[in-house]
């Protein structure tokens, strides 16, 4: 239950950071993973004088966070995706939070 709470607060501030802000810049990607190719998105947003940056990989037809800097990072999250009950995570908004990467 905390997860599920963390996760939804994430996806909240992610929400209410992007609602009013717009798209300066998304790059798209692929990775591999098992031989299955998956998109990766990497988007900057600004609103007013502040700049940030998500990261995401699309599994299952969801994006999912991910460090989209770190070498790794997606395919990791890919893996865990795969190796889990595939089904809690398809349907569980609360694990579909863009990763927020600090410092961009």
């Amino acid at each position: 239950m905390k997860h599920a709470m963390k996760a939804f607060v994430a996806l909240a501030a992610t929400l209410s950071l992007s609602a009013c802000a717009s798209v300066t810049n998304e790059q798209r990607g692929t990775i591999t993973v098992e031989g299955v190719e998956y998109t990766t998105l990497t988007r900057t947003y600004q609103q007013d004088n502040r700049t940030w940056t998500t990261g995401d990989v699309i599994v299952f037809g969801r994006t999912y966070g991910c460090d989209t800097r770190t070498p790794g990072a997606c395919e990791r999250a890919v893996t865990r995706l795969r190796n889990s009950d595939s089904g809690r995570y398809r349907d569980d908004p609360g694990n579909a939070a863009s990763f927020l990467i600090p410092g961009v």
